[in-house]
């Protein structure tokens, strides 16, 4: 799906340098931050395509070179691939722990006989007939 993606992961100090016309984010507001907010990433497509010569009508195959302020960040951790992404975007660094709310079980609420308690009509926030079990 995203076989032809390029990422690269540096430094939010250098949010600056950064050419939005050839990433596919469209300002800084758009980047993604890892968790400590200290690193962001940006992408862009460098999928090969065809061009052919005018005068010889040769074609030929190029691959771009990735977006020309790259080369210029100090702070650069790598180029990856979507699959590599992927896993990065996986850990810790970049994803922060959801943390895990259990609902609590509800069971009938019971009289002192055993007999279900029925909902008081006249408190409609309160549901009488279920209790936390």
């Amino acid at each position: 799906m995203y076989d032809s993606r390029q990422f690269a992961i540096f430094s939010t100090t250098e949010i600056d340098k950064i050419d939005f016309t050839q990433v596919c984010e469209t300002s800084a507001e758009t980047l993604r931050k890892s968790v400590d907010g200290e690193k962001t990433f940006v992408k862009w497509d460098q999928a090969p395509h065809e061009i052919t010569n005018a005068e010889t009508s040769a074609t030929e195959t190029v691959i771009p070179q990735p977006p020309s302020f790259i080369q210029e960040l100090t702070t650069l951790d790598g180029i990856y691939t979507y699959e590599e992404i992927l896993e990065i975007l996986g850990t810790p660094e970049w994803s922060a722990p959801m943390p895990v709310v259990e609902e609590p079980t509800l069971v009938r609420a019971r009289n002192a006989d055993g007999t279900f308690r029925a909902d008081d009509p006249s408190t409609p926030d309160v549901n009488e007939a279920w209790e936390e079990a």
